[in-house]
């Protein structure tokens, strides 16, 4: 995610405020669809990777009868969700402001096809073949 954001220049100078990444899709929407697939995975929301990763850390907790521990985590993954989806609004509806400079295709094609991106889909569709594995070996 933070190569995606890394790789945006304004004036020659990182872009380091929200209102920068206003109207992202338009201009650079390999690099905008890739950051909303890892923010949605970071936000847990279904069925990204990141969802089923905390679904099994609610779920270990609530085995261990640490329900306020739950409540706790599942509070703060609301609030942070905010935060998540102001990232999302920002590069998919608001109108685009001053023009992002020309993104090198080398560095472009990184973050697009970074291995960590690659990944997500693969994990999405395999993650409880990997937690059946994981179980098996913890067990035995």
């Amino acid at each position: 995610m933070f190569g995606g954001i890394l790789a945006l220049r304004r004036g020659g100078k990182a872009v380091d405020q929200v209102s920068d990444l206003n109207g992202l899709v338009k201009s650079k929407p390999g690099i905008a669809l890739g950051l909303m697939v890892l923010i949605f995975s970071v936000a847990g929301i279904p069925p990204a990777a990141g969802f089923w990763g905390k679904l099994q850390v609610f779920q270990a907790g609530l085995n261990a009868d640490l329900l306020w521990l739950v409540l706790v985590g599942a509070l703060a993954s609301v609030i942070s969700l905010g935060y998540y989806l102001r990232l999302v609004w920002a590069m998919f509806i608001k109108p685009p402001s001053d023009a992002l400079d020309k993104t090198d295709p080398a560095v472009a094609g990184i973050v697009v096809r970074s291995p960590a991106l690659l990944m997500f889909p693969v994990l999405t569709i395999m993650i409880q073949l990997l937690l059946d594995a994981a179980a098996r070996a913890a067990g035995g």
